[in-house]
C-alpha cells in the first residue's frame, strides 16, 4: 500500500467519523427545524417564466418565454436548503425578508442540500440526482 491509498483511507475514515458524530447530534434533535440560524441570500436564474405559442417555431416549440426570476434561499448549518420563489427583482426580494413581507422560513419549499455538505451525504442526493437524470433520457 502506497502512502497516497493510505491518506485516502485515512480521511475517509476520518470524514466517516465526522459524520457519524454529527448524525448523533442530529438525532438528539430534530435534524431539520431545529436549527433556527438560517443564512439567507438572494438568488437569480433564468427560466421558463411562460408559454406564449406566439413565439414558436423551429428552434422553441413549445413557445417559452424566459426571464430571471429571483428567490430567496436560506441555508441552515447542515446544508438542508429551503427555498421562496415569486419576485421580479432583487431588491423586492430582499425586502421581503427584512420586512417580514415573506412567511417564516420553515413554511418555505425544502429543496436539494447543498452539494457536499452533511445533509447531502445524508440524504444521499447524488444517487437521487443520478436516478432522475436517468429517468429524464428513458422518457
Amino acid at each position: 500500500m502506497n502512502s497516497y491509498q493510505a491518506d485516502r483511507q485515512y480521511l475517509a475514515a476520518e470524514a466517516n467519523f465526522n459524520v457519524k458524530q454529527l448524525m448523533a447530534e442530529m438525532a438528539a434533535t430534530d435534524k431539520r427545524e431545529s436549527f433556527t440560524t438560517y443564512t439567507v441570500e438572494v438568488r437569480d436564474e433564468v427560466r421558463v417564466v411562460r408559454t406564449d405559442p406566439e413565439y414558436a417555431d423551429m428552434d422553441n416549440p413549445r413557445g417559452e418565454v424566459y426571464g430571471t426570476v429571483y428567490f430567496l434561499r436560506a441555508v441552515n448549518p447542515f446544508g438542508y436548503t429551503r427555498t421562496y420563489f415569486g419576485f421580479d427583482s432583487e431588491a423586492q426580494a430582499m425586502n421581503a425578508f427584512l420586512f417580514e413581507i415573506a412567511p417564516s422560513v420553515e413554511e418555505w419549499f425544502e429543496d436539494r442540500p447543498v452539494y457536499g455538505s452533511i445533509a447531502y451525504q445524508l440524504e444521499d442526493t447524488e444517487y437521487t440526482s443520478m436516478m432522475e437524470e436517468r429517468m429524464e433520457m428513458v422518457a
